[in-house]
């Protein structure tokens, strides 16, 4: 039990010592090679991070490579760790607004009945519409409406440049415009 123990401890010296080694000599190809992939110094910190994490979790395969073959495995692990990265980062991105039906019924007041069935149709008609809208138009214009945020704001949350989203929005609504006077000469 003793002599297991023993060699786990000398095993687990030799992969420090290896890891040390190994840092001191690919820590700058490593960075250089997450560049390549991310330009933004915070996401490639990440990407550089978790490169090294996957790195040392493969030490017994990285001490098995020949010295040539290792520059190889180290461009593999940071693809592919910067592809997950990014990958990640557009899911957190990708925002979706449900539509708030109870929201949507709070906005029809009450009059006489015969307006609030109008006022009820339009609105219907215009929910159906703005559910046909592409889906980064119809975000950015529910992200605006209904929570009245900023475009900056808006491109903050959804990861999609302030431009875009003004662009977007301007869609949108030019969008709805010719939909509903369309239907209204239809009438």
């Amino acid at each position: 039990m003793k002599k297991a123990s023993k060699r786990r401890a000398a095993l687990g010296r030799e992969e420090k010592a290896f890891l040390e080694e190994f840092y001191g000599e690919y820590h700058s190809f490593i960075w250089k090679e997450t560049r390549r992939y991310v330009n933004d110094l915070e996401m490639r910190e990440e990407v550089f991070s978790e490169a090294c994490l996957s790195l040392v979790k493969a030490v017994s395969k990285l001490r098995g490579l020949e010295d040539n073959k290792r520059p190889i495995y180290i461009v593999t692990i940071v693809r592919n760790c910067a592809y997950q990265f990014l990958r990640d980062q557009k899911r957190e991105r990708e925002v979706r607004v449900p539509w708030d039906e109870r929201a949507a019924e709070r906005m029809l007041t009450q009059e006489d009945p015969e307006d609030a069935v109008l006022r009820r149709e339009d609105f219907a008609r215009v929910r159906a519409d703005i559910g046909k809208l592409p889906p980064k138009e119809r975000d950015a214009l529910l992200l605006k409406i209904w929570t009245d945020m900023d475009y900056r704001s808006i491109a903050s949350l959804t990861g999609i440049a302030e431009t875009s989203v003004h662009t977007y929005i301007r869609r949108a609504r030019e969008r709805l415009r010719k939909t509903l006077y369309r239907e209204e000469d239809g009438d």
